[in-house]
């Protein structure tokens, strides 16, 4: 059975952005420190290994380049609530989807046994 936290957020493809280098990292700090305080308050801490599903909700689908690049700050911060290396495979695998709707975040994690 898969934990999850969902939120409004629109979260854009940063390979098209064209941000000043200041108003991303303001961005990306804001997405982190959000995606690890609700993973937190909402979610309890999986035991390892684990799959975490990081899906986009929004009116128009993204490449999925885009998408990866998208979520890099949220995947930061689900790592940070995990005390967890992001790029630690053996003890979490990382997926990406999108859905169409309201602009949103969910962040879904299952326990593998």
């Amino acid at each position: 059975m898969a934990d999850q936290c969902e939120w409004p957020a629109r979260l854009r493809g940063s390979l098209n952005a064209r941000l000043h280098w200041r108003a991303r990292a303001k961005i990306c700090k804001a997405e982190r420190a959000t995606a690890a305080l609700l993973c937190g308050a909402r979610m309890s801490r999986p035991a390892f290994p684990c799959v975490v599903t990081l899906t986009r909700i929004g009116p128009r689908q993204l490449d999925d380049d885009n998408v990866a690049t998208a979520f890099k700050a949220v995947r930061d911060g689900v790592a940070d609530w995990l005390r967890v290396d992001d790029g630690d495979t053996s003890k979490v695998t990382w997926r990406y989807a999108q859905e169409r709707g309201a602009y949103g975040v969910r962040v879904e994690v299952e326990h593998v046994a």
